[in-house]
């Protein structure tokens, strides 16, 4: 067991959930690391556990086929020893006896990290929320697909103007002044309803 201070405050889970889409024999596998705040390891490990169980639903994508998101346990688990402010250090990694090459390539450039790289459209199965897709075409009836090849393609980018559903979806809005485009740094914060579907969100 490693070192837990006697006043932890927060601790880094990483939770695997799986992802099924109906008809399709792909799976796809996301692995969620989020923030636990609790006083002992135990209470943590409780903590996390429940925060995974959480994200189990079942909806419908707008092909009606039906999506199952399944917790499947825990990755890993680590207490924060610092408090949580600039600069403090979350989590960190060990490798001895690294080649300079090795090296070299773990330091990319700026363009290459994750804040400056351009979105990819999905290319596994289609998990998208019905209920979301069906409220962005009322808000936005233009951007529906009028056949099945361009349903398919639906949810892939059209402009920049990106934000994420709770659910992974990742919608495309057109620039309007009821909406707030959600910048890369916050790009999960779609409220989620008690049925499991997801909302935009609003100014």
């Amino acid at each position: 067991m490693g070192f837990i201070p006697k006043d932890e405050k927060w601790n880094l889970a990483e939770i695997v959930e799986q992802i099924r889409v109906e008809g399709d024999r792909r799976n796809v596998v996301h692995t969620n690391v989020v923030l636990v705040r609790a006083d002992s390891a135990d209470e943590a490990y409780e903590k996390a556990l429940a925060l995974g169980k959480l994200g189990n639903t079942k909806y419908k994508n707008p092909e009606e086929k039906m999506v199952t998101i399944r917790f499947r346990g825990l990755r890993e688990l680590n207490v924060i020893h610092e408090e949580l402010e600039h600069g403090c250090e979350i989590t960190f990694s060990e490798d001895v006896g690294v080649r300079e090459k090795r090296i070299k390539k773990w330091a990319i450039p700026k363009k290459k990290l994750g804040v400056f790289a351009p979105i990819q459209a999905p290319s596994g199965p289609n998990y998208a929320d019905r209920e979301i897709m069906r409220e962005l075409y009322l808000k936005f009836p233009h951007l529906k697909p009028k056949t099945k090849s361009e349903r398919r393609k639906a949810w892939k980018p059209i402009t920049n103007n990106l934000v994420r559903s709770g659910d992974g979806c990742w919608l495309d809005l057109p620039k309007d002044p009821s909406f707030r485009v959600i910048p890369k740094s916050e790009r999960s914060q779609i409220v989620t309803t008690g049925k499991g579907t997801s909302s935009l969100v609003p100014i």
